[in-house]
């Protein structure tokens, strides 16, 4: 997957004309973003229309956790409910103090 995505950064930045040393990029390697206490994969995701730097993610592995920063910190808000799946999140746009989450 790291050749892969520095193929494509290659290819991207090759496209508009820009000059890239591949060598410095040698040391870099795929990481996980997102909130660092989840473990496996975000299955939902919502933004606050008005506020779009409040964003919800939910994960496969059950939680939602809230981010105000566009996504640069998170804090959990619904991991000690003993469930396993989180499957879907909307917020409700007239109100966005309501947000609805779909387990499985």
């Amino acid at each position: 997957m790291n050749k892969l995505f520095l193929i494509l950064v290659f290819i991207t930045l090759t496209l508009q004309g820009q000059q890239i040393d591949i060598k410095k990029m040698a040391g870099m390697s795929p990481r996980a973003i997102g909130p660092a206490g989840m473990s496996g994969r975000i299955t939902a995701i919502d933004v606050v229309n008005k506020q779009p730097n409040v964003i919800y993610a939910g994960a496969a592995s059950g939680g939602v956790w809230k981010s105000e920063s566009e996504g640069i910190d998170w804090k959990p808000i619904f991991d000690t409910e003993n469930l396993q799946a989180i499957g879907a999140i909307t917020i409700q746009q007239s109100n966005p103090d309501v947000i609805w989450v779909g387990t499985g």
